[in-house]
């Protein structure tokens, strides 16, 4: 039986050094309807792989070209031999570039992965409860939970509270955080509200008119008034607390003396002609994994939820909210309300559920509704992106350090047009009813945040211990570092303060790389090669075919943005040609 190591070496005297990550990449980057980029590189060649220092050659991981299975990443100082069989999935995802680390890979329950040496697994340590979603997921990958806030490496629970961003001071460099600092500008309705009015003032109704009018009281008192009594009919509005969840306190009011003029309370306009199920509401729950606040990279998952209410829909009665709220806690009461494991019927169907309904009953295809949602969703992020990162750049050391899971909670109406309701900051995961939903999800998002392994250095509890691991699977700090060069700054404060001329901008960002663009590149390239299910939002493309159009939404860290954009389309041939040149990380 042949061990790791000699699988490794066998590899890499029998793989060449090519351009199959172009390939790879190009149909990567297909995620939003548009045909592929194609290049003549043959099926069968290995990846290129590219060396932090500069120098070009195979990499002792890669992958074995002759049967396209992946190779153990360990070494015989680590672990003695480990066979990669063909139901067993590795431990570790290696990069597509030499010395960059690997990341630990997630599975689903239906899968077998290896099991990492003990020397790894006393460093893999989760912060959450043992009820938390993850918990069964990161565990069955070799982490141990802990209550120790210094010791995790993963930390999976609720966000600091408003006004308390400062305490993502305590999240240590190597630690993973499933929260990014004031993710309550998109996550408290009242916050979200404001933001979305802001953009909506500056771009205007046909960009931005994508939320019912919404109005933040006490502030918003005379403004309300004016649009109550513009609305001859359907004067129709829900009540929301700015900050709670679950349908908490939301109420449907048609009466201004039940409006609380001097409560902080949000009032939004409602939807009068909501797309029906059965004769029942319905609204969509859709993922969306922000991986990097800056610069901006976003996901959306394909799969998501269609909550169905109990009760059939009807304006005659305004009080019962089974009526006109899809939310679990106010429907399930109903003996009426069911869920069924395949998501196909009852109250709780999925998004895959409701294309072929659509299809079916409506003569209505998926594309374009799709689409429309990921645009929603790309708006409503950048809507937030400058209070989000303003904060991520004080709090945080490290912008490895923070990802964050949102849920969106989507109203199509009528003419399938979507609506965003809000945004969850904490969704709730019902793991043993939903596992066709959740356990793809929850693994994909895992691997895309790229957790990997910290150096012994990096731990309070074990800084004074020998390393015992190789540091080829370490954690890199360089290539998180946070420091710029006066170089980089200067780049940073040209295309930042470019107003306008994108096309022109677009077209040099690349021509000249620093190392912080170069290590952008390659965490954006890496990590949409781990997307596992989601789709990668490219924020450059707008709906009439202009790629810079949505680029004037994007307020601050333009350079960033930019390099992120182009990164899976032209970073990679970018990145040969610097090599070739001889450059240096």
């Amino acid at each position: 039986m042949e061990s790791a190591l000699v699988k490794m070496t066998r590899s890499i005297m029998d793989c060449c050094i090519c351009v199959t990550v172009i390939l790879l990449l190009a149909n990567s980057a297909n995620v939003s309807g548009e045909s592929p980029t194609t290049h003549s590189a043959p099926l069968n060649e290995c990846p290129v792989k590219l060396h932090i220092d500069g120098e070009q050659g195979p990499s002792a991981r890669i992958s074995d070209c002759s049967s396209g299975k992946p190779v153990s990443l360990f070494t015989e100082g680590i672990a003695e031999e480990i066979e990669v069989k063909d139901n067993v999935l590795p431990a570790l995802t290696p990069s597509l570039f030499s010395n960059v680390p690997p990341t630990i890979n997630f599975v689903r329950p239906d899968q077998k992965v290896e099991e990492l040496p003990q020397t790894i697994r006393d460093r893999l340590k989760y912060y959450a409860s043992p009820s938390s979603p993850i918990a069964y997921y990161v565990s069955f990958s070799g982490f141990t939970q802990t209550q120790d806030v210094w010791e995790y490496t993963v930390f999976y629970g609720l966000p600091y509270q408003i006004n308390m961003a400062r305490d993502y001071l305590s999240v240590l460099p190597h630690q993973k955080f499933n929260h990014i600092p004031d993710s309550w500008a998109l996550g408290c309705k009242d916050q979200l509200g404001r933001n979305l009015q802001r953009f909506k003032a500056k771009y205007g109704e046909e960009d931005y008119g994508i939320f019912p009018e919404t109005f933040v009281l006490p502030e918003d008192k005379v403004a309300l008034k004016r649009a109550w009594n513009s609305s001859n009919k359907h004067r129709t509005w829900l009540l929301k607390p700015p900050c709670a969840f679950g349908g908490r306190g939301i109420e449907v009011v048609q009466d201004w003396k039940k409006v609380p003029k001097k409560e902080h309370t949000v009032v939004q306009r409602y939807i009068s002609n909501p797309l029906l199920v059965n004769g029942s509401k319905i609204d969509l729950r859709v993922y969306v994994h922000v991986t990097s606040i800056n610069p901006l990279r976003i996901y959306v998952n394909p799969e998501g939820l269609v909550r169905i209410s109990v009760e059939k829909y009807t304006m005659k009665d305004i009080n019962n909210r089974a009526i006109h709220l899809t939310n679990k806690d106010i429907n399930d009461k109903n003996s009426l309300y069911y869920v069924d494991e395949q998501l196909t019927e009852g109250n709780r169907r999925s998004l895959t559920w409701l294309w072929d309904h659509l299809k079916e009953n409506y003569g209505v295809e998926r594309q374009p509704i799709w689409d429309r949602i990921k645009d929603l969703v790309i708006k409503t992020v950048l809507s937030g992106e400058d209070t989000m990162q303003r904060s991520t750049q004080h709090f945080i050391r490290n912008r490895y350090s923070v990802h964050e899971l949102f849920a969106f909670d989507i109203l199509l109406d009528g003419n399938m047009k979507p609506w965003v309701m809000e945004v969850n900051v904490s969704p709730r995961f019902t793991t043993n009813v939903f596992t066709k939903l959740i356990d793809p999800l929850l693994t994909s998002m895992l691997n895309l945040a790229g957790i990997q392994i910290p150096a012994v250095d990096m731990l309070p509890n074990l800084k004074h211990s020998p390393e015992t691991v190789p540091k080829n699977l370490l954690m890199d700090r360089r290539l998180w570092t946070q420091q710029l060069t006066e170089e980089e700054k200067e780049k940073h404060q040209t295309y930042t303060t470019i107003t306008d001329q994108l096309q022109t901008t677009l077209s040099t960002i690349l021509d000249t790389l620093t190392p912080d663009d170069m290590r952008m590149l390659i965490e954006t390239v890496d990590e949409n090669n781990r997307r596992g299910q989601f789709e990668r939002m490219e924020y450059g493309i707008w709906k009439d075919g202009n790629q810079h159009q949505r680029l004037r939404y994007i307020t601050d860290s333009l350079s960033g943005q930019d390099i992120t954009i182009f990164s899976l389309t032209n970073g990679f041939n970018v990145i040969i040609k610097t090599k070739r040149r001889g450059y240096k990380f």
